[in-house]
């Protein structure tokens, strides 16, 4: 198992176990508003399921990374998916023009899962991306930027750049995920 799938998986593991809160009889599900100390912007759904996410439930994540992306991101493998407890995702090395160290790229389809619902410990900020409503947030002190694209009202595919452990100013992290919100915004529904 690769580095970033390890990630994708030990994310996952946390969201499912830090929503258990008490030792009752039954199944485990997660409470609202329950985080995993920032480890990522994703979060475990909230709202019911609606109509509008059944398109969104058909996307491959993996499918939006294009020729042309894998050539400006950097992109050195084919990428991973993974199945999370909200959504599926899609993370690939990368190799960004101008930084040194481990990066990886990432996509996630949450199809009941609104830009309303972004959960993150470090803040959020509304933007737009290519004429769509998008949050920005970031998590993991600093080494997982996010850009929450909204493709109806109850669902929003994320796309992260992760990497750097904190030691890459704001600003370089930032210009990387916008630049794959915006190669990603043209491939959505």
């Amino acid at each position: 198992m690769g580095q970033g799938r390890r990630a994708i998986a030990a994310v996952a593991a946390a969201i499912a176990l830090a929503g258990c809160s008490t030792t009752t009889p039954g199944t485990p599900t997660a409470e609202p508003g329950v985080t995993t100390g920032g480890t990522s912007s994703r979060s475990a759904p909230t709202t019911s399921e609606t109509d509008d996410s059944n398109d969104l439930a058909a996307l491959d994540p993996c499918g939006l990374m294009t020729p042309t992306a894998r050539a400006e991101l950097g992109i050195s493998n084919s990428g991973t998916a993974d199945e999370l407890p909200s959504g599926k995702g899609c993370e690939w090395e990368a190799k960004p023009s101008g930084l040194d160290g481990h990066f990886l790229f990432g996509a996630v389809v949450y199809p009941k899962l609104s830009v309303d619902k972004v959960d993150s410990s470090e803040g959020k900020t509304e933007t737009t991306i290519g004429g769509r409503r998008a949050v920005r947030s970031t998590g993991a002190a600093g080494s997982v930027y996010a850009v929450s694209l909204e493709v109806t009202p109850s669902s929003r595919v994320d796309v992260e750049f992760i990497g750097g452990g904190g030691r890459v100013p704001a600003e370089q992290m930032w210009s990387w995920v916008e630049k794959w919100a915006n190669l990603v915004e043209p491939e959505l529904p």
